[in-house]
């Protein structure tokens, strides 16, 4: 635990500030090598490392389009304190603003069939974050909520017709779900802890999140309908957010169980739960490849922040960017036209992270 909160504010700043097709499987990542936040990307063996951005301003939170031919994201480029949302060629060309909008506009991603970006703004007045949807050349603004309460965390489903999302309208967090124009609210939760996180099986039947219901985060699963809740970790150390895997075969996450921040994977039923990592540094932030095969993630143990990858036995442990200076945030993408993200993650773990530092 000691090690996890000397890192956790280092993490809350960096999830801050971090907020033609590809022809092979690629990453992006953020990185502030060059002495800021900026985008890049390389091969998954680390290799053939590009930079997108230049601007003294952080740049961060990158979605690769399904299509991998653009990626949108988070820049300060702006001024004034503000974050902006835009979108660039996969090879950082034609960057445009989509927001355009002195307030805070964060955490935008694709839909699964790449017609719109999801992201959260408080643009229509006070410090509340609310969810928006937009074309993805930035006409065409939703707002899908509108309540004084918290309204975040939220995630596509496979299908692109639904939303889940986290609220704090019910005077806790719940987690519910509606549809991408924001009507048929539903609420699928109902308990006096915490739920957060939520995440959709690639099939879309189920809903993994996690909750401190029992007195510490751990992982639940349920029907994409709120039925059929299950607990599928349950020890004293708080589990991070779950990574379905894209053959939805198995999760990943990271968690406290062994004392220090490790990356495990379990079968989808809760079974056969595998430590993957076992060092005192913090590892963390997992993240699947589109082949299910391996898992990239970031760590602590070259007394840095490195992005690592290792396959899912833990065994072949590999460091990818090997820099003196912290890099963050792993997003696969593949010629297949699948996306696997870390960004939601990032910001779902904000209020654990935050919690932690208290």
């Amino acid at each position: 635990m000691v090690q996890f909160k000397t890192v956790c504010h280092f993490i809350m700043l960096a999830i801050f500030f971090s907020f033609g097709k590809i022809s092979q499987t690629q990453i992006a990542f953020i990185s502030d090598r060059d002495w800021n936040s900026e985008i890049y990307v390389m091969d998954p063996n680390g290799n053939n490392l590009r930079r997108l951005t230049n601007h003294p301003a952080h740049d961060g939170q990158p979605s690769w389009s399904p299509d991998g031919r653009k990626i949108v994201f988070v820049t300060g480029r702006g001024g004034g304190g503000n974050m902006e949302v835009y979108v660039m060629n996969s090879n950082g060309d034609n960057m445009r603003n989509l927001t355009n909008h002195p307030a805070r506009n964060i955490s935008p991603s694709w839909s699964p069939n790449g017609r719109g970006i999801l992201f959260m703004s408080n643009r229509d007045g006070g410090k509340n974050l609310e969810i928006y949807t937009m074309d993805p050349n930035g006409n065409n603004l939703q707002r899908l909520t509108n309540h004084p309460a918290y309204d975040g965390q939220p995630v596509w489903s496979p299908d692109g017709q639904r939303i889940a999302f986290v609220s704090e309208r019910d005077l806790n967090y719940e987690i519910y779900v509606m549809d991408l124009n924001g009507n048929n609210l539903r609420r699928l939760t109902n308990n006096l802890g915490e739920d957060e996180s939520p995440s959709w099986s690639p099939d879309g039947r189920r809903i993994a999140f996690v909750s401190n219901r029992s007195g510490r985060f751990n992982i639940y699963v349920m029907d994409s309908n709120g039925n059929n809740l299950r607990n599928l970790t349950n020890h004293p150390g708080d589990d991070g957010p779950p990574n379905w895997s894209p053959d939805g075969q198995r999760i990943t996450f990271q968690s406290l169980m062994d004392g220090n921040s490790n990356i495990y994977v379990m079968e989808i039923d809760g079974g056969d739960p595998r430590r993957l990592t076992d060092h005192l540094a913090f590892d963390g932030l997992p993240s699947w490849s589109p082949d299910s095969k391996r898992i990239a993630f970031v760590s602590e143990r070259d007394l840095n922040y490195e992005i690592y990858v290792t396959d899912v036995n833990g065994i072949d442990i590999r460091n990818l960017t090997n820099h003196p200076v912290y890099d963050f945030q792993p997003n696969w993408f593949n010629s297949d036209g699948y996306s696997v993200s870390s960004e939601t993650n990032l910001m779902i773990m904000w209020g654990q992270i935050k919690r932690a530092c208290d």
